[in-house]
């Protein structure tokens, strides 16, 4: 997230202008114009997700249900095929276990809503677990 220095300041409250790039930014704020810590853990895990699947958060030059990094895998996860989005390079470098964890991690980063996503520090402690399988 990125947040515009061009503020209003009111005599309740500082109103600021978010700017980011699309696919990035999470849904809830598009329902409720409120950011919070939530918000962040949903920008790292689609961060995570395209180290995970090396590819880019929107890809338009994919089919039309790959084009979202995060649509297709939450529906990968979904019918149980979580594997498929692990880069095929990954496969061998690290240990079995430990990219099936990264993708479920990013996946829980994606909830639709802020209340179902892990806190930050509880990613950390995920993601240290995956690196330790």
């Amino acid at each position: 997230m990125i947040l515009d220095d061009s503020r209003k300041l009111d005599q309740t409250h500082v109103t600021t202008i978010v700017k980011g790039t699309f696919g990035y930014l999470d849904p809830e704020y598009y329902q409720t114009s409120q950011l919070t810590e939530k918000s962040d853990v949903y920008s790292f895990g689609v961060v995570l997700l395209e180290v995970i699947c090396a590819r880019p958060a929107l890809d338009s030059s994919r089919s039309r249900e790959m084009v979202s990094s995060v649509k297709w895998a939450k529906e990968c996860q979904k019918n149980g095929q979580s594997e498929r989005i692990i880069d095929p390079n990954l496969v061998g470098k690290i240990r079995p276990d430990s990219p099936r964890k990264f993708g479920e991690t990013a996946v829980k980063c994606l909830a639709e809503t802020g209340v179902n996503r892990p806190s930050m520090g509880e990613v950390l402690q995920k993601l240290d677990y995956a690196l330790h399988l």
